[in-house]
């Protein structure tokens, strides 16, 4: 039994994501995260916006948030503002494919009650 609980145990990591800098390029620009611990973690989150118009709002230039988010069983989930007013929201969402090492996932924007989103792909680092 305690044979097999290490097996298993082992296995799990073998199917976590690589701990690194992972880069999608999306609608607004591009997407780029940091996994950290083991797999288990996001550490940072960076915009960069190439003159991307939703809502009344257009971005252009990059937005890097630090924070600690999980990584729980593949997937993941963030949302944040992106702009001080709070006028402007962001929710990422992704998951991990052990099987091609990438995570795929969509993006939705909120800018002053105008919806705009995408998907994305970030290969392994």
């Amino acid at each position: 039994m305690f044979l097999i609980m290490i097996l298993l145990h082992g296995c799990s990591k073998i199917n976590a994501p690589a701990d690194g800098v992972y880069t999608a390029t999306t609608n607004f620009g591009k997407l780029v995260f940091t996994v950290t611990d083991s797999g288990t973690k996001i550490t940072k989150m960076t915009y960069t916006f190439s003159n991307f118009t939703c809502g009344p709002v257009t971005n252009s230039g990059t937005i890097e948030i630090t924070s600690e988010w999980s990584i729980t069983r593949k997937n993941f989930s963030i949302t944040h503002y992106i702009d001080p007013g709070k006028n402007q929201e962001m929710t990422v969402s992704g998951s991990y494919d052990p099987g091609s090492q990438k995570f795929t996932g969509t993006w939705l924007e909120v800018s002053y009650g105008t919806e705009c989103s995408g998907s994305w792909e970030a290969g392994a680092p």
